[in-house]
């Protein structure tokens, strides 16, 4: 057994040697030289060329821009978007003024077709009225009246 614990000894020795050559953890790493190790980078300086903003975050697309309140995405124009949205709001406001006066003159037209359609089936009544009285009254001019017009259909 002490062969083995001569060995493990040995391994123990040679590893920590090995790897406190390599790293240490009393001593703190040299920096290497990467892209913004060689600029100043002072507190004002890394908002102003980092381009930190204290706001809340905005988001742009194209000519939209976008920026995230409350909970929502709200978007921003310049003149020329809120002159377009000031014109389309006019002309969904003129289109809801058409569309009320359209649907006034669909209401008037239904009510006369209504009212034409009462005065027809009145006259309607009056005819048959009419016809049964003269048929009650004249049964001849019935008869004559059937030959000229043709065979009849109910009898």
């Amino acid at each position: 057994m002490s062969l083995l614990q001569d060995v493990w000894n040995r391994l123990k020795v040679q590893c920590r040697k090995q790897l406190c050559d390599v790293w240490n953890p009393n001593m703190t790493p040299v920096c290497r030289n990467t892209a913004l190790s060689h600029c100043n980078l002072g507190f004002h300086s890394s908002i102003c060329d980092l381009a930190l903003q204290s706001g809340p975050p905005t988001l742009k697309l194209g000519s939209h821009t976008l920026t995230f309140r409350h909970g929502q995405w709200v978007r921003h124009g310049g003149a020329r978007e809120n002159a377009r949205l000031q014109g389309l709001r006019w002309r969904l406001q003129k289109l809801e003024e058409e569309n009320r006066e359209l649907k006034l003159r669909l209401e008037i037209l239904i009510d006369m077709l209504v009212d034409t359609t009462v005065h027809m089936h009145t006259l309607e009544r009056e005819v048959g009225q009419i016809e049964r009285v003269r048929q009650f009254r004249h049964p001849e001019k019935n008869v004559l009246y059937a030959k000229r017009k043709g065979p009849s259909t109910s009898g």
